[in-house]
């Protein structure tokens, strides 16, 4: 039995220039940046969408390094966290775990996000 996904999170990016990123995915997607954020992060939101975007600065890894960078996350049941850790543990996956979300990379390396939140907490459908 597979894990109880919720939906995606959000699109996590590394830009070099944040500010011009932010600029493009708020110009032409329309998304809404929000506030209260450290001075690292910029989240921009619409649509049920939601893109992470953090600095990339040569030096360090780079972006799909884990747990930063280029990634995509999912939300899963928070009743799902020592399962999802015993898999990925049992064949060796390369994951780290960082508060209550495990980053790993995917069999083609693709860095990869599970966000667990309780299952009221499932993200509502566009429609």
């Amino acid at each position: 039995m597979g894990l109880r996904l919720m939906g995606i999170d959000h699109v996590g990016i590394s830009a070099k220039d944040v500010a011009r990123s932010t600029a493009f995915f708020r110009d032409f997607l329309g998304l809404t940046p929000a506030a209260g954020l450290p001075p690292h992060l910029t989240i921009l939101r619409g649509g049920g969408v939601e893109i992470a975007i953090t600095a990339w600065k040569p030096g360090e890894p780079e972006p799909g390094a884990l747990p930063r960078g280029d990634h995509f996350a999912l939300r899963v049941a928070a009743s799902d966290f020592e399962r999802a850790r015993e898999f990925l543990q049992a064949r060796g996956a390369e994951h780290q775990i960082v508060d209550d979300r495990i980053y790993f990379k995917d069999p083609d390396g693709r860095t990869i996000e599970l966000q667990f939140a309780p299952a009221s907490d499932a993200l509502p459908v566009d429609g």
